[in-house]
């Protein structure tokens, strides 16, 4: 009994036409917040190497957060002159060996 009390207990709960929904929007801001907090860090710390604001969107759309994050701590280790332009040197070295290979001899025709 108290199963089935607990269970449409929890079926009010989340039901969003009644007002519910409130765990699931809680449990989604948890699993993003951290993510958020990296992507602002990994933009703070671009700026601060002098990459354009613009610049900066448009890498933090294209790359991955961790490859960035690791990049920026290589930078950082190293102590460049320049950081930005080492930082976008190895950006783009990076994009390079890491490339998806394709295979142009597996062409079916048609």
């Amino acid at each position: 009994m108290l199963n089935l009390i607990s269970f449409c207990f929890w079926q009010n709960y989340n039901n969003p036409a009644i007002g519910g929904s409130l765990i699931t929007e809680t449990m989604k801001a948890k699993k993003m917040e951290p993510y958020r907090i990296r992507i602002k860090k990994v933009e703070a710390d671009l700026l601060e190497f002098g990459i354009s604001a613009g610049s900066v969107r448009k890498l933090i759309y294209r790359y991955p957060v961790g490859v960035l994050e690791r990049l920026i701590e290589a930078t950082r280790k190293r102590q460049p002159d320049d950081p930005a332009s080492y930082f976008l040197n190895g950006l783009k070295k990076s994009t390079i060996k890491h490339r998806v290979q394709r295979n142009l001899t597996d062409v079916e025709e048609i």
